[in-house]
């Protein structure tokens, strides 16, 4: 009988190389939602301010409230207090603040107009124009935009060489204790007898409001 021929060995079956894996993109992390900055000028920011107004003043503003921190009338019969401020004739000045509760200043100004309500009050928006430069968008903190202000209300032949010529003391003399990033008018008649001004710090807006006569 004729021998089988031995089997032949089945080759070993070649192992599959492992499949390459896509390399994995990292993620990027999301950036971070950064608060819209303010308008340069006034021409933009101005607007700016009136559409936030209009929003708050529809959505209301809670129980957002100015709160008084100076009354010239409460120091009336000082004779130093008046000479020191020298507001000359028969002046009103009055400071209220309230705590700034929005990134934007455009927002925070449009915020505080709301609360403000004083659409209905004599003579706002009445801007003579030669004062509109007492406006000022949004910036570094300053106070010569208060000293602006200050020169509509305090006589500078009177405080000229005296330590309330500098607005960082006079500020501070009528409460307002940090220097303004912006400023907006409400009221500024051209005879120097009625200011409403907002200024917008960094942690606050105080609302100054001026009458002589």
């Amino acid at each position: 009988a004729k021998k089988k021929a031995p089997a032949k060995k089945k080759a070993p079956a070649k192992k599959k190389a492992p499949a390459k894996k896509a390399p994995t993109k990292k993620k990027t992390p999301a950036k971070k939602a950064t608060p819209m900055r303010s308008a340069s000028t006034m021409a933009e920011f101005a607007p700016a301010v009136e559409r936030y107004y209009l929003k708050f003043k529809e959505e209301g503003t809670g129980d957002a409230k100015f709160i008084r921190r100076f009354c010239f009338d409460d120091l009336r019969e000082d004779e130093e207090v008046q000479d020191k401020m020298a507001l000359g004739g028969d002046p009103t000045l009055s400071v209220k603040v309230l705590p700034r509760t929005h990134t934007d200043t455009a927002e925070e100004l449009g915020f505080a107009r709301a609360v403000l309500k004083d659409e209905d009050d004599y003579g706002v928006g009445e801007i003579d124009a030669c004062f509109t430069d007492m406006n000022s968008p949004p910036g570094d903190p300053s106070w010569a935009k208060f000293g602006a202000l200050m020169e509509y209300f305090a006589m500078k032949a009177d405080i000229g060489g005296t330590e309330m010529e500098d607005p960082a003391t006079y500020a501070a003399f009528v409460s307002i204790e940090e220097a303004p990033v912006a400023v907006v008018l409400r009221t500024a008649w051209g005879n120097g007898c009625n200011l409403t001004a907002l200024l917008c710090s960094e942690h606050h807006v105080y609302l100054v409001s001026y009458t002589n006569g």
